[in-house]
C-alpha cells in the first residue's frame, strides 16, 4: 500500500467517522467541490479523485495545526 492509498484511507475514514458532526454541504462549498461530491462518497461509496482527497487532507491538517498553534 503506497502513500497515496494510505492518505486516501485516512481521509475516507475521517469523513465517514465524522459525518454526523460535519456540515457536508458547507465543506463542499469551502473546498469548492461540486455539490454532492462528498455526500455521494459517504452515501453511495463513490470514489473521489486523488486531487480531491489531497485537498481534504490538507484542510484537515490546517484545522489541526491551527488549533494546536492557538494553545
Amino acid at each position: 500500500m503506497g502513500k497515496k492509498d494510505i492518505k486516501r484511507k485516512r481521509v475516507e475514514s475521517w469523513l465517514i467517522e465524522n459525518q454526523k458532526i460535519l456540515n457536508i454541504t458547507g465543506l463542499e462549498t469551502k473546498l469548492q467541490f461540486p455539490k454532492g461530491t462528498i455526500h455521494k462518497f459517504i452515501k453511495y461509496e463513490r470514489k473521489m479523485t486523488d486531487h480531491r482527497i489531497e485537498t481534504i487532507d490538507n484542510m484537515i491538517k490546517n484545522i489541526v495545526y491551527n488549533y494546536i498553534d492557538e494553545i
